[in-house]
């Protein structure tokens, strides 16, 4: 299942940029929430998770984050930057535990790290916080990414927080900081004392600077600043969810300081804006990073532009030009002097290190047996670890291993196989969403066996107790535990055991915060509070973070068209990368799915879809019409489908350049073999040799040439072309057209009597009706052989009604054999037949009859073919790579072969016929 994305294809480079970027900390671009918009500009929030009371410094052209976190650990992570928009985990300061170390280990909810702040002084890195039960703290390194000192206790004393560092010009360091009023008695005061010279030790008393009851309450949040010969002091003032930033300036660090209120949420929707870091760019540009409350969410990270104007700060925007300014939501990008690529925090982790990856926190400080990172087998092992005696929940459990929620909507998946002990019973494991209520859905090893169970725990933060609904008996195999957030934190969990279909357990959750940070979610392996020697364990082969799928229904398949085609652009981002090239090639599979690309921008009006057609245009046609890797003197038919497109972007773009390479095209018609019957050979290497796939390639072409640009001779030969190749391929035996025809009768596959292959494939009938349809749409009515080319349309649609697969209503890889063993039903035919009798039924050119076949035949598609994956993209599945004959393979086209030949998902040969199959049914009403 791990091996997924490379089975079916999938380009792993396609995130290179981002994992070059942070490539030591695994960096990986996030399917669910990215700031940056591409074009220049980015959007609030940047991080849509919970980095509370964040900090921030520039060291030369680097940006470092910190932010509180409280009891989890790895605590104080530290997130990098190159343009204050794009960031990666890159360490964590507090990677083990923060004494003192309790035994057993017990969750601190809510103590710990508060309000960090981070600064650079002298080539050392300096972290202070402050912990609220025992004072202010700070831990240095030479090397950010290295490792931090043990914490050194700076200043005790009970209710200690937010405290921030400044070295001032005459080598003094004095610390600002705030009082928690739940431990020091007193609140909405900020203070200041001096330090040593080393900074690790307060030589004065802490002395209040300003006091913030009457018109500032709640102030706290201090950070210490020097500019122009002013002291200030930024900080947050009247709450989390309701307050405002203000900004103290004084010519003394111990004041009189004057006070401005230089941000607030203004008319916008960002509640409570304010607690963060001001940073500048090398260019002289300023900037605020602050958090904003979302309950459930917790405090995520916005970035605002930031003015000095007459000695004061001014965040954000200020119509009014009153100095204080309000929020933006979408901005341009800080100019740092370059461009970088866009990159995320860590979400997903497929357990392939030897280290858990820096997203991951446990509750409390860590005890290495808690865990097992098996690199060798890419999992990672959770043990069982018993729960401490006075613990009533899961919210007294320190091994639960969790990470922030990482945007307001999204789906977490762990795949996992429990193995517990059979000593005793009541070990469990299983997907949790932690906060003061929890939810989960739980493996436990019961009396009964393995039973999987939804469990919820409401007011957990009180001590109340987890209640269980009723579950379902399991394997003690691999299974797919899921949650599911909408976009107001409601959970739906669900399990699987195939990795397909996903079935719900339990009713939905409102998710709620943790103390003081955002509800999180992870896994956790815990048995009964019984000590044993040794227990079992989980296996985690991977989990993943991804969007939240759509549910789409049969009735809205242009969902399904637009899904698919979004997919193939993240799978490909340049277009001349489709069909899984890693070189420039024209071909008539880009041809095929671009054509479809730009039928969907007619239908939709999304221009994305016609720029990303005209690029693959951009990049082949050079300005005199010639096309890179096209070779006239080939031959080769199947290089004229790629100019369908053309018609329509030449339409929609006026590109003379495009009209140059349609003429180009065309030419090699004037001068390309053929039989002694007119008909095209399929290759200059294939010599007097009729294919089916051949006529869709060239004839559609060629008629619609024909009607745009006068050449009524053309609609003669299109006639021929398709009634030719009728007469060398047709099968008297069951009423079917076989893949291909050597008139000369001289390859080893052709019959010696017939000339033709072997088998009807089903593609290669499946390219043949889309022929006829399309070709028919140019060639006027009273064309004679017309009603003949719609009467072998007839046939096709008679025989595919006879041999349609009753339970599915599917087609199969070769027709002729259909049901035999090895056979299997093939997608690429399928999306091909449900177009062209779509299309037929539409135009008249069959029985209203066959609207059924169609309609069953796509339900069948949906169910069979159509996957989402756990980055949340559309796939189309079970298509045949290739099929052929002869050539330098010495293709024989028997039975063995075409059963044999590759398959594999999102071709476009599937890809394209189901876009055009989608919007051929509409079309003809079927909804």
């Amino acid at each position: 299942m791990k091996r997924f994305f490379i089975r079916f294809g999938l380009s792993l480079s396609l995130l290179a940029g981002c994992w070059a970027a942070e490539a030591q900390s695994k960096s990986s671009l996030s399917s669910v929430w990215t700031a940056d918009q591409g074009d220049g500009t980015y959007r609030n929030p940047i991080l849509y998770a919970d980095y509370s009371d964040p900090d921030v410094i520039r060291v030369g052209d680097d940006y470092y984050m910190t932010s509180s976190s409280f009891n989890c650990i790895p605590g104080l992570q530290i997130l990098h930057s190159k343009d204050l928009v794009n960031w990666t985990i890159i360490n964590a300061a507090i990677p083990y535990a923060l004494e003192p170390a309790d035994i057993p280990e017990i969750p601190q909810h809510g103590n710990r790290i508060w309000a960090p702040c981070i600064r650079h002084h002298e080539g050392v890195f300096y972290i202070f916080w402050g912990d609220p039960d025992q004072g202010a703290f700070m831990t240095y390194a030479s090397d950010i990414r290295g490792t931090w000192s043990q914490p050194v206790l700076v200043k005790a004393g009970k209710g200690i927080i937010d405290t921030s560092p400044l070295w001032d010009d005459d080598g003094r360091v004095y610390l600002a900081h705030a009082y928690a009023g739940s431990r020091a008695g007193l609140k909405s005061v900020l203070a200041v004392c001096e330090l040593n010279a080393s900074a690790t030790q307060a030589i004065t008393e802490s002395r209040i600077i300003f006091d913030g009851h009457e018109k500032h309450p709640t102030i706290e949040g201090a950070k210490f600043h020097k500019k122009d010969g002013y002291y200030y002091i930024f900080a947050p003032a009247g709450g989390v969810a309701t307050g405002w930033q203000v900004a103290l300036r004084s010519t003394d660090p111990y004041g009189p300081y004057e006070i401005k209120t230089v941000m607030a949420q203004g008319k916008t929707v960002v509640n409570g804006p304010h607690q963060g870091a001001w940073v500048d760019t090398p260019k002289g540009e300023n900037w605020f990073i602050h958090f904003q409350d979302v309950g459930a969410y917790g405090r995520i990270i916005h970035l605002q532009p930031m003015a000095w104007k007459k000695g004061w700060p001014v965040i954000g925007e200020d119509k009014d030009g009153d100095g204080c300014g309000q929020p933006v939501m979408r901005y341009k990008k800080p100019d740092v002097g370059n461009t970088y690529p866009i990159c995320t925090p860590q979400e997903s982790d497929e357990f392939d290190a030897n280290s858990l990856g820096l997203q991951w926190q446990w509750h409390a400080n860590i005890n290495p047996k808690w865990y097992y990172t098996d690199a060798a087998n890419s999992q990672l092992r959770l043990y069982s670890y018993p729960l401490t005696a006075p613990a009533k929940s899961l919210w007294d459990a320190p091994n639960l291993l969790l990470q922030k929620t990482p945007a307001p909507a999204f789906t977490a998946t762990m795949r996992l196989r429990f193995q517990p002990s059979d000593k005793y019973k009541g070990e469990r494991t299983g997907l949790i969403v932690m906060g003061r209520d929890y939810a989960g859905i739980v493996l436990e090893n019961t009396n009964e066996g393995i039973m999987l169970s939804p469990v919820v725990c409401r007011k957990a933060d009180e001590g109340r107790e987890e209640t269980a609904e009723a579950g379902v008996k399991v394997s003690g195999d691999w299974i797919n535990l899921r949650v599911t957030f909408d976009a107001n934190a409601k959970c739906q969990f669900s399990y699987s055991t195939n990795g397909r279909h996903y079935t719900p357990l339990g009713a939905p959750f409102q998710a709620r915060e943790g103390k003081w940070i955002g509800a999180k979610v992870g896994m956790f392996c815990s048995r009964p509070a019984i000590v044993t020697n040794d227990g079992g364990w989980a296996d985690v082969d991977w989990f993943r973070i991804t969007p939240n799928e759509e549910k789409v229904e049969a009735k809205d398949a242009l969902s399904y068209a637009i899904r698919i085609a979004d997919s193939e652009m993240k799978r490909y981002p340049e277009s001349w990368q489709l069909d899984f090239q890693r070189t420039l090639k024209w071909d008539y599979c880009h041809g095929l799915e671009l054509q479809a690309f730009l039928q969907l921008y007619e239908r939709t009006g999304d221009k994305k879809y016609l720029d990303y057609t005209k690029a693959y245009a951009d990049t082949m046609i050079q300005a005199d019409g010639s096309i890179k890797t096209y070779r006239l003197s080939e031959y080769n038919i199947d290089r004229l489908n790629s100019g369908k497109m053309l018609f329509k972007l030449y339409d929609l773009t006026g590109d003379e350049k495009v009209k140059k390479a349609l003429d180009l095209l065309y030419s090699q018609l004037a001068t390309h073999p053929r039989n002694d019957d007119g008909g095209f050979w399929h290759k200059k290497i294939y010599p007097n040799q009729v294919w089916l796939d051949g006529v869709y390639m060239g004839t559609p072409f060629m008629v619609e040439y024909a009607s745009r640009y006068n050449r009524p001779d053309d609609y003669a030969d299109g006639i021929n072309q398709i009634l030719m190749a009728a007469r060398h391929t047709y099968d008297p035996a069951n009423g079917l057209y076989r893949h291909a025809c050597d008139v000369s009768r001289q390859m080893f596959w052709a019959d010696p009597v017939t000339g033709q292959s072997k088998h009807v494939w089903g593609r290669a009938l499946g390219w043949y009706a889309m022929a006829i349809v399309d070709a028919l749409d140019f060639i006027p009515v009273d064309q004679k052989g017309r009603d003949q080319a719609i009467a072998i349309m007839q046939n096709i649609a008679l025989q595919l009604k006879k041999i349609q697969d009753p339970k599915t209503g599917l087609w199969y890889q070769v027709l002729d054999r259909s049901g035999d063993p090895g056979n299997y039903l093939e997608s690429t035919c399928s999306a091909m037949f449900i177009y062209a009798l779509s299309k037929g039924v539409r135009l008249g050119y069959i029985d209203e009859s066959y609207r059924q076949v169609a309609e069953k035949a796509f339900a069948g598609f949906l169910d069979e073919f159509v996957e989402f994956d756990e980055k949340g993209l559309m796939n189309i599945t079970k298509a045949c790579g290739v099929a052929g004959l002869g050539g330098s393979n010495n293709r024989s086209g028997d039975y063995d072969y075409y059963i044999n030949e590759l398959v594999r998902a999102n071709d476009p040969k599937v890809v394209g016929p189901f876009i055009m199959a989608v919007l051929e049914r509409e079309k003809a009403g079927l909804k």
